[in-house]
C-alpha cells in the first residue's frame, strides 16, 4: 500500500532586505487611531466553529500526513507503529487510563533510516521483529532487544538489516501463519521474504509478471497463494513453495472478458481462500475462483523460517464470504460488477456471513450477497464525502458491524446486513487515511499528522473498509 504523497520542496527561508538598498527611513510618532472603515456600525457577531473529538487518546509526534500504521500482535489496540510523510516511522503506545481526555499516547521508540515516505510496516506473526517499507525502496528489520516483552519498553527495538532491490515499495503484506512477507513495487515485480530470527531478510521470491506498477496485493487467509493485482489489468496468484514462484491463476488485459480501463487498484481474497474480488480505477469490480489449497508447513534445518508445500484439493468450494465455488471454477471469471463509477480503493469479506463490501471515490458503499452470484444487497449512498482510502484491509474479528473511515475526518459503523449507520466519530481536522481496530477500539491514521484512539462499544466486526493497497 502506498499513497504517492507530493514533494516538499524545501524553504528557501524569508528574504532579507539589505540595509544599503533602504531608500528611507519612517520615523514612527507614536500608535495611530486605525481606522476600521466601518465607523457607526456595530461589531460582527463572533464566528462560532464547532470542533468535535470523540477520541479518547491521541499521537501528534509525526509531522506529515501518517501513510501506515499497524498494531502488535501480542498487543492489539496498545502498541502501535505508524509511519508517515516525515519519513520516519514511531512505536508508539496507547494509554490504560488517564485523567486526561484525549490523553497523550506515551512514545516508545523513533525509527530512522528512510529517505522518503514510510508507507508499509507491521510485525512477525510472535511481535518480535518489525518491518518499514518506504517510497525509498527500502525494507528495514528491526529486533526486540528482549523478547516477548510485547513491545512496551522504551527503545527496546534495535535496527539489524536493511534491502534495497526496488526504487518504491507499493504495499507489504505478512503471511498469516509464517515469518514471510511479500511486498509490490512501482516496477512491477513482486518480493517474497523470509524473517529470520535474528531479523535477518532472505529473498524467498521475486517475481516480474507484471508490467506495470503492482498496486495490491494479498495472501490468502489459508496461507496458500499470494493474489497480485497491477495497474496492467492484471492478476496472477502465486503458490511461492515452487523455486521461482509459480502462477496458479493468470488474467490480463489480453483477455477482453477480464479488461478494464485504468487496471486494477485493489483486490480482496475470501475467507474460505475460493475467490479473489479486484476493484479497478474505473469502478468496475471482477470476481475469479481461486484453486483449492492445503498447507502443510514443514521447518527447515537450515533457517528458521518454514517452507510452505501446496497441493491441490477435489473437495467443494463452499462456506462463508465467498459462496458456493468448486476446483473447476478456479480461473474463472465467477462475478463482474459494474456498481461504482469510480475507482474502488477498499473490498473486504465477511468471515461470519456470505458478504462483500466495496466503497469507492464516487463516495458509495455497496454491499454484495456473494451466495447469490455478488447481486447488491445494500447500498450507502454519500457514506463519506469524497472518500480517499490508503490502508490496506487488515483481517476483522467475525460479527456483522462493518467500518469505514474517509477524507470528511470521520470514522463510521455500519449494520452490514441493513445498512445502518451504528456510530460516527469525529475528531479529526483533515482525512483518515485508515485505521486498525479490536472489539473495543479504532486507532486512526490521518492527513493531519494524527493518531487518533477511539473507545468504541464491543461490537463485532464484519469487515474493514480501509483501502486496497497502492491507491
Amino acid at each position: 500500500m502506498a499513497l504517492s504523497p507530493s514533494p516538499h520542496p524545501e524553504d528557501d527561508g524569508p528574504a532579507m532586505l539589505n540595509p544599503d538598498e533602504a531608500g528611507e527611513e519612517i520615523l514612527s510618532d507614536g500608535d495611530a487611531e486605525m481606522d476600521s472603515g466601518n465607523e457607526g456600525e456595530e461589531d460582527d457577531e463572533p464566528m462560532e466553529v464547532e470542533l468535535i473529538n470523540d477520541s479518547s487518546a491521541y499521537f501528534d509526534q509525526h509531522s506529515d500526513s501518517i501513510y501506515s500504521l499497524s498494531q502488535h500482535p501480542l498487543a492489539p489496540g496498545r502498541i502501535i507503529l505508524t509511519g508517515g510523510g516525515d519519513d520516519v516511522a514511531y512505536i508508539w503506545e496507547v494509554p490504560e487510563s488517564s485523567e486526561v481526555r484525549p490523553a497523550e499516547g506515551r512514545l516508545l521508540q523513533k525509527l530512522g533510516g528512510h529517505s522518503d515516505s514510510v508507507v508499509a510496516g507491521g510485525w512477525t506473526k510472535n511481535g518480535n521483529i518489525l518491518i518499514t517499507a518506504g517510497l525509498d525502496g527500502r525494507v528495514r528489520s528491526w529486533r526486540q532487544k528482549v523478547p516477548g516483552q510485547s513491545g512496551v519498553k522504551a527503545n527496546g527495538w534495535e535496527w539489524v538489516s536493511e534491502v534495497q532491490e526496488v526504487e518504491e515499495v507499493q504495499w507489504v503484506d505478512f503471511h498469516p501463519g509464517e515469518n514471510i512477507f511479500a511486498l509490490g513495487a512501482g516496477d512491477g515485480s513482486v518480493w517474497v521474504y523470509a524473517v529470520e530470527e535474528s531479523g535477518e531478510l532472505v529473498v524467498r521470491q521475486a517475481i516480474y509478471n507484471h508490467t506495470g506498477p503492482c498496486t495490491a496485493g494479498q495472501w490468502a487467509p489459508d496461507g496458500g497463494l499470494l493474489v497480485t493485482v497491477s495497474e496492467d489489468g492484471s492478476l496472477y496468484a502465486w503458490d511461492v513453495s515452487v523455486v521461482g514462484g509459480r502462477a496458479v491463476v493468470g488474467l490480463t488485459a489480453d483477455d477482453q472478458r477480464w479488461y478494464v480501463d485504468g487496471g486494477w487498484v485493489s483486490v480482496a481474497v475470501s475467507w474460505d481462500s475460493s475467490a479473489a474480488v479486484c476493484g479497478s480505477a474505473s469502478g468496475v469490480c471482477k470476481v475469479v475462483g481461486l484453486p483449492r489449497t492445503t498447507t502443510t508447513p514443514t521447518t527447515t534445518t537450515t533457517t528458521t523460517t518454514t517452507t510452505t508445500t501446496t497441493t491441490t484439493s477435489s473437495r467443494g468450494r463452499g462456506g462463508r464470504g465467498a459462496g458456493p465455488a468448486g476446483n473447476s471454477q478456479a480461473g474463472q471469471i465467477l462475478a463482474t460488477m459494474a456498481t461504482h463509477t469510480q475507482s474502488v480503493e477498499s473490498l473486504s469479506f465477511s468471515r461470519s456471513l456470505p458478504l462483500l463490501a466495496s466503497s469507492s471515490v464516487d463516495g458509495l458503499i455497496v454491499i454484495y450477497d456473494t451466495s447469490r452470484a455478488y447481486s447488491v444487497r445494500r447500498t450507502i449512498p454519500s457514506a463519506h464525502p469524497n472518500p480517499r482510502f490508503t490502508q490496506p484491509p487488515t483481517h476483522p474479528p467475525t460479527g456483522i458491524i462493518l467500518t469505514s473511515c474517509g477524507v470528511d475526518g470521520t470514522v463510521k459503523r455500519w449494520d452490514g446486513r441493513s445498512g445502518a449507520e451504528l456510530g460516527c466519530w469525529r475528531g479529526h481536522a483533515d482525512g483518515v487515511l485508515g485505521f486498525v481496530q479490536t472489539e473495543r477500539r479504532i486507532i486512526t491514521a490521518g492527513d493531519d499528522h494524527v493518531a487518533l484512539v477511539f473507545d468504541v462499544q464491543p461490537h463485532a466486526v464484519v469487515a474493514t473498509m480501509v483501502p486496497g493497497q497502492g491507491r
